[in-house]
């Protein structure tokens, strides 16, 4: 009988937390779980032998290896041989609340979901309570009463596409559009993946709890991405957006939205990095002109378009009128994007 979830777990170089991570795993208070620790070909002896351990102490836990390296490459193995109806992600310095999987299994298994999605907190790592990174309302979207447009602006452009470790998928939905990670994106790719499963998702939804743990550390892969990769990773995504969009008749609005969120998230990129603001500006208008979005920037800023987006994605009209200043600057190039941000960083963020 197979399981009801399959967990995969990348194992990389994380020995110092993986106890944590493993423990919150066999301490799920859904028992029918399989878990799959699969090594990353760099991954160090240490981390192999405390995989080992939890494996002789748990009959769950089973251990793969194969001759791949990278996060996408060695989630791809764990989608081969995982067996549960859903299929969740949980990265090896991360840990997760006991009632994650039960809870994401029984929303989404009863209401036939292909997608269930949770919240996420953040562990800063200097013993302050958790902070609530993401929280989602309790919701459901189907394609049988909601257009094919608004179901992606809901969920491919919204922050709920950003991360695959607070979601569950339905493993036949995964085989069945035969989607994995893209194995050449070393950044994003994450939402690279969530972009395919959402563009041809039947049904998706979220409950309001906040059950992964993020942990905050320095010297994670986020903080570690090579930038001379990073116009390369963005081109890979433009290019998937592009493919997402070919599903509706509205594809350039789709686009004109997508266009934002991936300058945007250059900019974040470059932030978490603590490099210079300048830079950062610089990097996202050399992506509007090497990847020809300045005629989605245009379409962004026609009526409607993004008040819709807005709409359908639950957005506040305070962020709505920030949301449209950055997609004016965007449009206007480096030195208005430059004068937004020093303006936003020095002034809206401050006031909170």
């Amino acid at each position: 009988m197979r399981p009801k979830v399959s967990i995969i777990v990348p194992i990389y170089n994380t020995e110092k937390y993986l106890p944590r991570c493993l423990d919150s795993l066999r301490n799920q208070t859904l028992n029918d779980l399989e878990i799959l620790l699969v090594m990353d070909q760099c991954t160090s002896e240490e981390s192999y032998r405390i995989s080992e351990e939890y494996c002789k102490k748990d009959s769950r836990m089973m251990i793969w290896s194969e001759n791949v390296r990278g996060a996408s490459a060695v989630r791809n193995v764990g989608l081969r041989y995982a067996q549960g109806e859903y299929v969740g992600f949980v990265d090896s310095d991360d840990y997760v609340m006991p009632e994650m999987f039960a809870e994401l299994y029984s929303f989404s298994s009863k209401k036939s979901l292909d997608i269930g999605v949770c919240g996420i907190l953040r562990d800063n790592a200097d013993r302050r309570p958790l902070q609530i990174l993401l929280q989602y309302p309790k919701e459901t979207t189907s394609l049988l009463n909601t257009a094919r447009r608004d179901f992606m602006y809901k969920w491919v452009l919204s922050p709920q596409a950003n991360s695959v470790c607070n979601k569950v998928y339905r493993r036949g939905f995964l085989t069945q559009h035969e989607i994995a990670f893209e194995e050449t994106i070393s950044m994003g790719e994450d939402a690279f993946f969530n972009a395919n499963c959402f563009s041809v998702a039947h049904s998706a939804g979220s409950i309001c709890q906040a059950y992964y743990v993020y942990f905050n550390r320095p010297g994670s892969m986020m903080y570690t991405i090579n930038t001379a990769d990073s116009l390369r990773d963005f081109k890979l995504r433009w290019e998937g957006l592009q493919q997402c969009a070919a599903y509706i008749p509205q594809g350039e609005t789709l686009l004109a939205v997508s266009a934002l969120r991936l300058i945007a998230n250059a900019i974040f990129i470059f932030k978490i990095r603590s490099q210079p603001l300048e830079d950062a500006c610089e990097f996202a208008d050399h992506l509007v002109t090497v990847l020809g979005m300045k005629p989605y920037l245009e379409v962004a800023l026609q009526p409607m378009v993004l008040s819709d987006f807005a709409r359908v994605s639950n957005m506040s009209n305070v962020a709505l009128e920030h949301f449209r200043s950055f997609a004016e600057s965007a449009y206007k190039g480096k030195k208005k994007l430059l004068e937004r941000q020093r303006y936003y960083s020095n002034v809206i963020e401050k006031k909170g």
